[in-house]
């Protein structure tokens, strides 16, 4: 059965059931319950549906951005506009905290949340990098272009390291642990003597 694993099962209830009364684990928490955020419930919808670390999505979709438009669908968002947007790229305050609950307090688990938030960088800095770099027609505007240039090497080298980090956390979260430390070895931060503390890290 599809969403079988989620701690939360929205996927059996219909868009307008209230998810707090369906789950008193998460009215419990003040920051949900308390909030008159304007749909509130699709919101909670949403999230559970998207960062739930069973969700059925995170193999369907690789790929972030569809992942997070999915996510908008089942849980019963009926068109984008400006406030999902600012939801996919959390810019709206109260999914922002929705989230670092959830993150923190109900799927407590570090390697999990480190994650989350390495893969929305790497979606962040490879749009980016995705900017054309307008060419400098004189002094100031070379200058401009080196700097753009250069700034998207950083990056290129950030994407990489976040790509490392990501294949070590798929496999201590998701994965076996047979090529931990061999992945560990391509990281210019983490080494095998060093990366053995984070994942015997306790979640």
């Amino acid at each position: 059965m599809r969403f079988a694993k989620l701690k939360f099962n929205v996927f059996n209830q219909p868009a307008e059931k209230d998810v707090l009364e369906t789950f008193p684990e998460l009215a419990r928490l003040k920051v949900f319950s308390a909030s008159k955020a304007p749909q509130k419930n699709l919101l909670l919808r949403y999230l559970l549906f998207m960062y739930d670390p069973e969700t059925d999505l995170r193999k369907e979709i690789p790929e972030l951005d569809k992942r997070k438009k999915r996510a908008a669908e089942l849980a019963g968002f009926e068109k984008e506009n400006d406030y999902l947007k600012e939801i996919f790229e959390l810019r709206d305050k109260t999914t922002l905290d929705f989230l670092f609950v959830l993150l923190t307090q109900v799927f407590y688990n570090r390697k999990y949340r480190e994650w989350v938030t390495l893969s929305q960088e790497l979606d962040e800095y490879t749009k980016r990098r995705m900017n054309p770099v307008d060419k400098g027609e004189d002094a100031k505007e070379e200058q401009d272009e080196i700097k753009a240039l250069k700034l998207k090497s950083e990056l290129r080298v950030q994407c990489q390291e976040i790509q490392v980090q990501l294949d070590i956390l798929d496999k201590e979260i998701w994965g076996d642990n047979d090529d931990v430390k061999a992945i560990a070895t391509r990281s210019r931060y983490l080494s095998p003597e060093n990366f053995s503390g984070v994942v015997n890290e306790a979640a």
